[in-house]
């Protein structure tokens, strides 16, 4: 499995924190303690990922996961309250990454940004470890049948809330018409995304997610959003 891909960096707003400092050694301590902190959980997530990539979810032990991080079992659950919240940030991580990235290209309009997005999402349901997804997948499904929704649902919800602000600024910058029903076609475009998930769980080497990407653009994304267009689609 390759860790990168999930890697969770510090955000923008973090670093500055981290960084900013008033001459007080307080202050200092501080941000010092928080960096460490930052680092420790970050090492815990990144432990986790490498024992997915051989091993099954289920089979892994939180004993398993301090061992090969090499701190004591309570830090574990210092930051995490369970395995499968763990395993839900991961999954955060995945669209956090990817929406600080594309809030990073000031040169794409909101179209470009929500198709970048989009395509890069794919980009990394083909690379990521098959056995990862389908215990996210596993792990949804056993929330739902349990009634314990909660946080563990809130990945789809992650996808949708960031479409939904890329749309929402494509109506202001006047890319998109005023009548643009945002809520709904954020929600199509995550729901098919999330369905692409599922099938390549099932299907593995049958099912090409690059080039489905392709389709997905040509076919889906396009055709979807071309009704509430108000300038021509970017080239």
């Amino acid at each position: 499995m390759d860790c990168k891909i999930f890697q969770i960096n510090l955000t923008f707003l973090e670093k500055f924190v981290l960084m900013r400092t008033n001459g007080k050694r307080g202050n200092w301590d501080m941000n010092h303690r928080q960096q460490q902190a930052l680092e420790t959980k970050q090492k815990l997530i990144h432990s986790a990922k490498k024992l997915m990539a051989s091993q099954n979810y289920d089979s892994i032990t939180v004993d398993q996961i301090v061992a090969d991080c090499g701190v004591a079992k309570g830090t574990f659950y210092h930051y995490f309250r369970s395995k499968d919240e763990l395993l839900t940030q991961i999954c955060h991580s995945v669209y956090d990454n990817l929406n600080q990235q594309a809030e990073t290209l000031t040169q794409l309009s909101c179209l470009e940004k929500i198709g970048w997005f989009i395509s890069n999402w794919h980009q990394l349901m083909s690379s990521y470890n098959l056995q990862f997804a389908r215990q996210t997948v596993q792990l949804y499904a056993n929330s739902a049948e349990s009634g314990k929704y909660g946080e563990n649902l809130s990945q789809m919800e992650k996808g949708i809330e960031i479409l939904q602000k890329y749309l929402t600024e494509a109506v202001q910058q006047g890319e998109l018409k005023p009548s643009t029903p945002v809520p709904i076609l954020a929600k199509a475009l995550m729901f098919t995304m999330q369905g692409s998930t599922l099938y390549h769980c099932m299907h593995e080497h049958d099912f090409d997610v690059l080039a489905w990407n392709q389709d997905f653009m040509q076919h889906i994304f396009h055709p979807l959003l071309q009704p509430y267009l108000t300038v021509p689609w970017p080239r």
